[in-house]
């Protein structure tokens, strides 16, 4: 009955996804410029279309960027005289539009156009945008053809994942990036088994009349018993309950860079004695309760693209409080927390750096202890094996393509692999201890990575440490 009531608040939780989605309406935009369908334009023998595109080879597809190099040097300083969208069955054209940041009646500039293509394929219902320039009723015109190929962004598949009890799970996830062709993004998963893991989040980076400013809203709830080795020895009732709901506020200072205040709450439900001797020595306490949570964060992002990025990088850093307000609160700890991601593509081969660190200050509960080890962490050692309240981390991983070159490549076949080899290094401390070279774990190997569809990747490694033999470590996951 518990867990039933808890899915119901999930549920009712997800309600504002909704309504906002009625209210958020994209106003008109770019009324000046002059539209073609399809028939118009393909009566040109120098046009094409995503349907041409994918039936080119690999040699003529990276031949389409200097033809459109050329043909935008002929026609810099032109006049635009009419602007043509196609491909776009489900992005809203406003969408684009917003995105290119060109009109018709404005001169012609090779700079603002590459930028508006970039902008255009950071969206994440558009998977290529193609440009042709054609001339105009007079020698000073120019009329722009603007061919995009949609992304596949609505998928509704099983989910499996160790990554909560180190024991599989199973359940299912309906996601959306480009919820009704406004890049709105719409995540649902429920995963069951081991533990019992219910998620929703929906959030809209920008809205075309106030582009400046984004909104957003998650709420999570597991249930599962603590599943990590530090404290084992010590536990009375392991049961852990947890909701988490936040509201995402954002502005946006750049293209590439907001600022985020998302204002929340955090209920733990644990056993009144849920480790022998807690909040005695080094035993942490296990408080529970209802507390207040305040997030502040800047992102700077970079990459072109969020799966399996080749070039670009991604920079996090933030501050949350629990407890703000509440003067009776038994957590009242902050946490800083800082992520990168880079990527880069030398020749044939993607090479992806990751790093993480947390540092949290007060008296820290056992729900805010930090954990390193296993596939997602330090590759090599048991789940979980360290613990601490801070923690820093950081990868290494050498891909290399087995039967594609780039990840978005038209043609490509339905299932697609890579062999790579990784690095993993890091540590957990707590104070007064500080951070220091003994503390530092790192485990290594190579392996290889299976992608079926877009957005999953299910990788087998093999990974050694420095007292190993090494051990065989299997992940599913619909993130890289």
């Amino acid at each position: 009955m518990r867990r039933c009531r808890f899915t119901f608040i999930i549920l009712l939780a997800s309600l504002p996804v909704i309504i906002l989605n009625g209210a958020c309406d994209a106003s008109e935009v770019h009324k000046s410029a002059r539209f073609c369908d399809a028939s118009e334009v393909h009566g040109s023998s120098r046009f094409y279309d995503a349907s041409t595109v994918h039936g080119l080879s690999r040699s003529d597809q990276d031949d389409l960027p200097s033809r459109a190099a050329a043909e935008a040097d002929m026609a810099e300083g032109k006049t635009i005289e009419g602007i043509a969208v196609i491909g776009n069955r489900k992005t809203q054209l406003e969408l684009i539009l917003w995105a290119l940041r060109i009109n018709e009646g404005e001169p012609f500039s090779r700079v603002r156009i590459e930028d508006g293509i970039k902008r255009l394929e950071r969206l994440s219902g558009i998977e290529r945008a193609e440009l042709r320039i054609f001339g105009g009723q007079r020698e000073d015109l120019v009329r722009i053809f603007l061919v995009v190929t949609e992304a596949e962004t609505m998928h509704l598949r099983p989910l499996i994942s160790r990554n909560i009890e180190n024991e599989w799970g199973f359940g299912g996830q309906f996601s959306d990036s480009n919820l009704f062709g406004r890049n709105e993004r719409l995540y649902i998963s429920a995963l069951f088994r081991s533990a019992t893991i219910l998620k929703a989040h929906w959030s809209k980076p920008f809205f075309l009349d106030t582009p400046r400013f984004g909104l957003g809203f998650s709420a999570s709830f597991r249930d599962y018993s603590y599943p990590f080795p530090d404290f084992q020895a010590l536990l009375v009732d392991g049961d852990i309950r947890r909701l988490q709901t936040e509201l995402l506020l954002r502005l946006n200072i750049q293209d590439y860079f907001y600022i985020s205040v998302s204002p929340g709450m955090d209920w733990i439900d644990v056993a009144d004695t849920m480790l022998a001797g807690q909040g005695t020595g080094g035993i942490p306490e296990s408080h529970f309760g209802t507390f207040s949570t305040v997030k502040v964060g800047v992102t700077l992002n970079m990459l072109d693209r969020d799966f399996y990025p080749s070039r670009g990088m991604k920079l996090t850093a933030s501050r949350k409080d629990w407890g703000l307000f509440q003067d009776e609160a038994k957590i009242k700890n902050f946490q800083y927390r800082f992520t990168g991601r880079f990527a880069f593509r030398i020749e044939h081969l993607f090479l992806h750096l990751n790093g993480a660190g947390v540092f949290t200050r007060g008296r820290v509960p056992l729900i805010l202890l930090q954990h390193l080890g296993g596939e997602r962490t330090i590759r090599g050692y048991d789940y979980g094996i360290f613990s601490g309240a801070n923690s820093i981390f950081g990868s290494a991983e050498l891909c290399i393509p087995l039967n594609f070159w780039d990840i978005s490549d038209l043609g490509n076949p339905m299932f697609l692999s890579d062999f790579h080899i990784f690095i993993d290094s890091g540590a957990c401390w707590s104070e007064p201890d500080g951070l220091d070279t003994e503390k530092l774990n790192s485990g290594f190997g190579c392996g290889i990575n299976f992608i079926p569809i877009r957005g999953a990747i299910l990788k087998i490694d093999y990974a050694w440490h420095l007292k190993s033999s090494g051990i065989w470590q299997f992940d599913v996951g619909m993130r890289f």
